[in-house]
C-alpha cells in the first residue's frame, strides 16, 4: 500500500505535541525560553563553524539542523497556551533541561524532515508504502538540476557579500574591537552577560551586516521603491541592517566573555529578554520614528499568530523577537544567523498581500538592468523596456521581456524573465514555481512561429533595435527565471529556447568576461535546460521516530 507516510506521521506529530505539553504543563513560558535557547545555541554553532572554515564535521551540522527544524512544531505546541505573567522566570539553564530540550526538538525536526518528504509525494517526487508495522519505506526523485541551481545560487549569493565588503573599505582591527569589547563587558549574577556596547564595535558589525543583508536574495524580493506597508522597501531592508547589527554585537559580546570566564555557558550568554517597552526605546534610540517603532518589531517578531505559516510551510522560522506574554520578548539570534531578511519578506508578503501584488509588477524592470550590467555596451545592447510581438492584423501574439544584442557576433536572443515570489522548503510553493515555469513553453512556441525563419537581422529590425544583428543567424531564444530552471520532472521544456536561472547567468559573465560568444554559449550549455552530470546514488539512510523506522531512498 503506497502513499501512508502523511497520515502516519501527522499521527506522531500530534503524539509528540501531547507529551510536550504534559510535561511542561503549566510551565508553557519556561519551555518556550529554552526552546530558543536551543535554536539560538544551535544556529550560534553552526555559524561559529562556517566562519572556523567548516570545523562543524557533517553529523554535527545535520544534528543542529534537525534541532532548528523542530524550532517550528515545538513553538506551535507551547505558544497558543502560554499565559503571560507580570515577570518572566528567566534563569540559567540546568544542563539536565538543555538535554531534554534538545532532544524534544531532534524528535520534533525528524519528524518534521520526514513530513516534508511525504508531502512530496502529492507532487509526484517521492512514494511511501508500509514495510510492516513499524517501518516505512520511502523512495525520493534525485533533484539533481535543482541542486545545481542552489548551488549557482549560493555562489552568486557570496559573489555579491564579496562586492558590497569591497565597497565598504577595510575590515575593523581585530585586536581594538576584542579590546573594546573587554573593557565594557562582565558577567552579570555569576551566569549572564552584561556591556555596555561602543559605537566602534557598532560600526564594525554594521559593516558585516550591510554585507549579509544585501547577500540574501530575500533582500531584492522587491524594488528599493516599492512601498509596502507604509515605507519602501530599502527601508525594511534597513531595519534588517540594524536588528542584524544587534545580533553581531551580541555573539561577539557572549563569543569574547567564553574566552576570558571559560567555565560560564554559552547557552546562557546567547538569548536575552526584553521589556517591550524598552525594545520599542532601543528602535527609537537608533533613529526609527516613534510612530513607525512598534510596527518595526511587530514585523521581526513571532508569536501564537505567526508561527502557524512557518510550521505549514516545513520552515526554520527566523525572528529577531519571540513573544513570551506579559510584556516581554526574547531576543532571540537564531533567525539573524540563519537568515537576516527572510523572515521579515515573509511577514511583509503575508501583512500587506495588495502592496505587495503591486510592487512585484516592477520586477521586470530591475530585471533589464541587471541584464545590462552584465551585458553593457558598446559590445552589447540591451534595450530598457518589453517588446509586443504582433500579427499582420496589428492582433497580439505575445511579449518579448528583454533581448541581448550582441554587435560582436551578431547574435541575438529573446528572453522571456521569470521572478517569482522565492520559495525555500514548501512542497505546494515549488510545484507553483514548477508549473509557472512549464507557461513559458507556450512562449517559446509563440515566438517561435513569429519569427518563422527569419534571420537575427530581420527580426531586429522588426523590433526597432539599432543595426548589428547578423544576416546568417537565427535568434536565440531564452527562458530565464530568477532562481531556479531546472525542476524534477520538468521533462517538458521546449528545446528550441535555452532554460537557464539567472545565477548562471551572472556567474559565466563574472568568471568568463572575455567569451568570444557568450549567448551562443549559453545556448548549447542550457539548450532545454541542460545535460545534468553523473548521479553518485547515496546510501539509503534510516530515521528513527518513536516506534517507527523511516527509511529513505534517493533514486
Amino acid at each position: 500500500m503506497s502513499g501512508v507516510a502523511e497520515p502516519i506521521l501527522q499521527t506522531k506529530l500530534v503524539d509528540l505535541q501531547a507529551q510536550a505539553r504534559r510535561t511542561w504543563n503549566g510551565l508553557e513560558r519556561e519551555a518556550i525560553i529554552e526552546i530558543v535557547r536551543s535554536a539560538d545555541y544551535a544556529a550560534y554553532i553552526i555559524h561559529c563553524a562556517s566562519e572556523a572554515e567548516n570545523s562543524l564535521d557533517e553529523a554535527a551540522r545535520d544534528e543542529l539542523r534537525l534541532i532548528l527544524l523542530g524550532v517550528a512544531p515545538a513553538l506551535a505546541t507551547f505558544l497558543p497556551l502560554m499565559k503571560g505573567g507580570r515577570g518572566l522566570p528567566f534563569g540559567p539553564a540546568t544542563p539536565q533541561t538543555a538535554r531534554w530540550i534538545d532532544q524534544m526538538l531532534f524528535e520534533f525536526g525528524t519528524l518534521a524532515r520526514m513530513q516534508r518528504f511525504a508531502a512530496l509525494e502529492r507532487y509526484g517526487l517521492a512514494r511511501s508504502e508500509m514495510v510492516d508495522a513499524a517501518t516505512i519505506r520511502m523512495e525520493m526523485q534525485a533533484g539533481v538540476g535543482e541542486l545545481m541551481d542552489v548551488h549557482a545560487g549560493r555562489w552568486l549569493t557570496a559573489e555579491t557579500k564579496r562586492s558590497v565588503a569591497l565597497m565598504q573599505g577595510p575590515p575593523p582591527d581585530n585586536a581594538y574591537i576584542e579590546g573594546l569589547l573587554d573593557a565594557t563587558s562582565g558577567v552579570h549574577d555569576g551566569w549572564f552577560i552584561r556591556y555596555e556596547g561602543h559605537p566602534d564595535i557598532s560600526e564594525a558589525h554594521q559593516q558585516r551586516a550591510v554585507m549579509d543583508v544585501l547577500g540574501c536574495i530575500e533582500a531584492e524580493a522587491l524594488p528599493r521603491e516599492a512601498m509596502i506597508g507604509g515605507r519602501p522597501f530599502a527601508e525594511w531592508r534597513a531595519v534588517c541592517i540594524s536588528a542584524l547589527e544587534r545580533v553581531y554585537n551580541h555573539v561577539a559580546y557572549a563569543s569574547r566573555l567564553m574566552t576570558q570566564f571559560p567555565g560560564l555557558s554559552i547557552r546562557n550568554l546567547l538569548t536575552v529578554p526584553v521589556l517591550q517597552k524598552d525594545a520599542r526605546a532601543v528602535w527609537i534610540e537608533a533613529g526609527d520614528r516613534p510612530q513607525y517603532a512598534s510596527d518595526t518589531i511587530s514585523h521581526l517578531a513571532l508569536d501564537a499568530q505567526s508561527i502557524g505559516p512557518w510550521q505549514h510551510h516545513h520552515e526554520i522560522p527566523a525572528p529577531f523577537y519571540v513573544d513570551v506574554g506579559g510584556g516581554w520578548y526574547l531576543l532571540s539570534l537564531f533567525g539573524g544567523l540563519l537568515n537576516p531578511v527572510c523572515g521579515l519578506v515573509r511577514t511583509l508578503r503575508l501583512r500587506h498581500t495588495r502592496d505587495w501584488d503591486k510592487a512585484v509588477d516592477r520586477r521586470e524592470i530591475y530585471f533589464r538592468e541587471d541584464l545590462r550590467n552584465h551585458f553593457g555596451e558598446p559590445r552589447f545592447h540591451v534595450p530598457d523596456h518589453g517588446m509586443t510581438l504582433r500579427r499582420e492584423d496589428g492582433s497580439h501574439i505575445t511579449d518579448v521581456d528583454a533581448a541581448i544584442l550582441d554587435r560582436e557576433t551578431g547574435s541575438l536572443a529573446l528572453l522571456q524573465l521569470k521572478w517569482p515570489d522565492i520559495y525555500g522548503m514548501s512542497p505546494k510553493e515549488r510545484e507553483s514555481r514548477r508549473l509557472n515555469l512549464l507557461k513559458a513553453n507556450e512562449w517559446v512556441d509563440r515566438v517561435a512561429s513569429w519569427i518563422a525563419g527569419r534571420s537575427a537581422r530581420q527580426v531586429a529590425k522588426a523590433l526597432g533595435m539599432p543595426d548589428g544583428a547578423s544576416e546568417s543567424k537565427p535568434p536565440i531564444l531564452m527562458v530565464i527565471p530568477r532562481y531556479a530552471a531546472r525542476f524534477t520532472l520538468n521533462d517538458r521544456l521546449d528545446d528550441r529556447a535555452c532554460w537557464v536561472a539567472w545565477p548562471e547567468v551572472a556567474r559565466m559573465r563574472i568568471e568568463n568576461k572575455e567569451a568570444e560568444a557568450p549567448l551562443s554559449e549559453l545556448q548549447r550549455e542550457f539548450k532545454s535546460g541542460g545535460s545534468l552530470p553523473p548521479y553518485n546514488r547515496p546510501e539509503d539512510f534510516t530515521y528513527k521516530l518513536r516506534g517507527l523506522d523511516v527509511c529513505v531512498s534517493v533514486l
